[in-house]
């Protein structure tokens, strides 16, 4: 059995209700991690929540659902899988994961890409 500690400093709601599929995990909530043991990793299950917190921590989208949702639906498959990938790939060489600090340095090309989404659609609206 592998373990993963996950660490984040504003998303410990988030990572409990997405690792509660898990069988065995250990919640530490004042050190603000869940520490979680597996088989195989479910990698595709816990994208959803690093993808939300990209999309929450972007400046651009806070406030904006409709617009969030616009983006999140615009993103191909194929952006995603690559995500999911990285992802694995990830865990099957660390064993502890800051979520903050994943999404904002492993998850970088995305974050670029929702930012280059969001022109897109800017200068398609024709918003100066």
């Amino acid at each position: 059995m592998r373990t993963l500690i996950v660490l984040t400093d504003a998303y410990y709601k988030e990572l409990d209700e997405c690792t509660a599929t898990y069988v065995r995990r250990a919640k530490r909530p004042a050190e603000g991690y869940i520490r979680i043991y597996y088989e195989k990793f479910d990698a595709e299950g816990f994208y959803p929540m690093l993808e939300g917190i990209a999309l929450k921590r972007n400046h651009a989208l806070r406030g904006f659902a409709k617009l969030t949702n616009m983006v999140k639906n615009a993103t191909p498959q194929t952006v995603t899988n690559k995500n999911i990938a990285a992802l694995r790939e990830y865990v099957e060489s660390n064993r502890a994961m800051h979520l903050e600090g994943y999404v904002a340095f492993r998850m970088a090309g995305y974050n670029a890409y929702i930012n280059c989404l969001l022109y897109a659609i800017a200068k398609k609206l024709k918003v100066n």
